[in-house]
């Protein structure tokens, strides 16, 4: 914004007085402390800007679980996000000659666990893949620090911020009976993020403070495996849910031996096996 102030049409002439006294130029300058800008005219304190502030971090989500009634609940931040009800029971099998109880073990190395029936691999389980973190949110942009000048030429001062001219000053003329030349009072007022610069009351320019960054998005939640068993006609289906699918695997009862079905007990031994051995996973129906 460019203000031009004139000077007024001249008087018809007096009588010679004195000299009028010179017309002053304010000193403007500026000091920057604690991210703080301070603004002064003549060694007095008109102004303050403040720097922007930084962005706020992005947040990773919390997964959470409750199990009531055979129906699992997911939660992520305290938000119910989908359920897993257990799976009906199977019907009994009828009695096989020489039942044999199958030896279920399994081993880990690294990240890959592996079961084996009657010391045959069965399958392998990969440990679930964490969910990313989010990334941090940007900072925010620095707020700016204007910088004032000013410049004389002859008899006119020239004010600019930022090399952008503000405003123009001429000094008082001198003349027979004249009056002092006019020295402009600079203030300023800061509300919220804004301040004004005014020139004898009247506003000549505004600065206003840096915005903040905006936030990071949240990370991906990873997959548990989970690992169940049911008993068959003939023996019993052991099925394995990772983040690759679903693997399922058959065990037939043996023949020629005395009537065995598999006991809760036995049952209760194998999923705790299981387990033992793979921590993450979760037993959802037996």
């Amino acid at each position: 914004m460019l203000i031009t102030i004139n000077d007024g049409n001249d008087g018809a002439n007096g009588e010679d007085g004195k000299a009028g006294e010179d017309g002053h130029s304010p000193t403007i300058t500026a000091e920057k402390q604690n991210g703080v800008l301070s603004i002064y005219s003549d060694g007095t304190q008109i102004g303050t800007v403040s720097d922007g502030t930084n962005g706020t971090n992005g947040s990773t989500p919390v997964i959470t679980t409750t199990k009531e009634n055979g129906v699992l609940t997911i939660l992520s931040d305290g938000v119910q996000i989908g359920t897993v009800s257990d799976g009906a029971n199977g019907s009994n099998g009828s009695n096989g000659n020489d039942g044999h109880s199958p030896v279920i073990t399994a081993s880990k190395e690294g990240r890959v666990t592996s079961i084996f029936v009657d010391s045959q691999l069965l399958t392998t389980i990969s440990d679930g893949n964490d969910g990313s973190n989010g990334s941090n949110g940007t900072n925010g942009n620095d707020g700016h620090s204007p910088i004032i000048t000013a410049e004389k030429s002859g008899n006119v001062t020239s004010i600019f911020v930022d090399d952008v001219l503000l405003v123009t000053i001429n000094d008082g003329n001198d003349g027979q009976a004249g009056q002092n030349g006019h020295t402009p009072i600079i203030t300023a007022e800061k509300i919220d993020n804004t301040l004004t610069i005014y020139s004898d009351g009247t506003a000549i320019g505004t600065v206003t403070d840096g915005t903040n960054g905006s936030n990071g998005q949240n990370g991906t939640n990873g997959v548990s495996p989970t690992a169940t068993v049911t008993q068959t006609a003939t023996g019993a289906t052991i099925s394995i849910t990772d983040a690759n699918g679903t693997t399922t695997a058959n065990l037939t009862n043996g023949a020629d031996g005395d009537p065995y079905v598999l006991t809760a007990a036995d049952k209760a031994d194998i999923v705790a096996l299981v387990l033992a051995e793979y921590p993450a996973a979760e037993e959802v129906s037996f």
